[in-house]
């Protein structure tokens, strides 16, 4: 399934983030939360939720690190449109 995600240079960069360790995710959440230009739009532990927010938000950027074995990131990770 390709993806196309359009974006505009006043827009701010919609971030999701995917990390099974809680107290990095929120870290990393946290310092994104201090970029004017950035707004994180969904965070999640697991490979297979890490699909469904990318499908349903379409952000511009996705963090995936560390997500349990039952799905890789590259399994996480939509084909480039």
């Amino acid at each position: 399934m390709a993806m196309s995600i359009s974006w505009e240079p006043d827009q701010r960069i919609r971030v999701v983030l995917g990390d099974a360790h809680q107290g990095e995710r929120e870290e990393l959440r946290e310092l994104l939360l201090t970029q004017p230009d950035i707004e994180v739009i969904g965070f999640t532990s697991d490979g297979e939720q890490a699909l469904a927010l990318l499908r349903r938000l379409r952000p511009h950027v996705a963090l995936l690190d560390e997500l349990p074995e039952r799905m890789r990131v590259k399994e996480a990770t939509p084909p480039s449109a």
